[in-house]
């Protein structure tokens, strides 16, 4: 049931929207960029506007391809809490909230708030079941995995097959040594061919 569960990967997809807003970020600056965080009260316009729209675009794609996808989430997460923070607590409070300015909207208080947070909610829970799970089986962090996997396989067996050689050549070297003594032990006396007899009374 849990593979099932974590196969299946609904969060991933949705998190791709990632990668499209971080494009309009720079291709629509004074839409959604910059322009944007003027209104929201986000200092460092300059420097802010394109650097979440990178990290938008690069993390995802990542989470797209399912490549790095713990990693890629950890930016996204900390993007969803600044964006909670900044546009959506203003709401919950009616009014301005430190730097971050309050939105005209027709009401304020808890239940607009959670209306206008929905996707806000939806998009940081669905990075942090990311960073908790992982991309899941049909990512190319699984596949790296399964390639690391077996190639540890591979080393492993090369390296049992090696001790096992070294094993085997030992055992064969004591068996050869103790046949050896063996064959040694029980083999009868030699005589020398020049020691007979007639030789011995020629001594004499």
């Amino acid at each position: 049931m849990r593979a099932r569960l974590v196969d299946s990967r609904p969060p991933s997809r949705r998190l791709g929207g990632f990668f499209p807003e971080g494009i309009q970020k720079l291709v629509f600056p004074d839409l959604l960029g910059a322009g944007r965080f003027a209104k929201i009260g986000i200092p460092y316009l300059d420097l802010m506007g394109p650097f979440v729209g990178a990290v938008e675009i690069i993390c995802g794609a990542l989470i797209i391809l399912g490549l790095f996808t713990r990693l890629a989430s950890i930016p996204l997460i900390v993007i969803m809490i600044v964006a909670i923070i900044s546009t959506k607590v203003p709401i919950l409070v009616g009014h301005d909230f430190w730097i971050f300015h309050v939105p005209q909207l027709s009401r304020y208080g808890f239940w607009s708030m959670m209306h206008e947070a929905r996707t806000d909610f939806d998009m940081l829970l669905g990075s942090l079941y990311l960073l908790i799970e992982g991309a899941g089986t049909w990512s190319l962090d699984a596949l790296v995995a399964r390639m690391q996997g077996a190639r540890s396989s591979v080393v492993e067996m090369m390296r049992t097959d090696r001790r096992s050689l070294v094993k085997y050549a030992a055992m064969a070297r004591i068996m050869s040594v103790v046949h050896h003594a063996a064959r040694a032990t029980d083999a009868p006396p030699v005589e020398r061919a020049d020691y007979t007899p007639a030789a011995k009374e020629t001594t004499r």
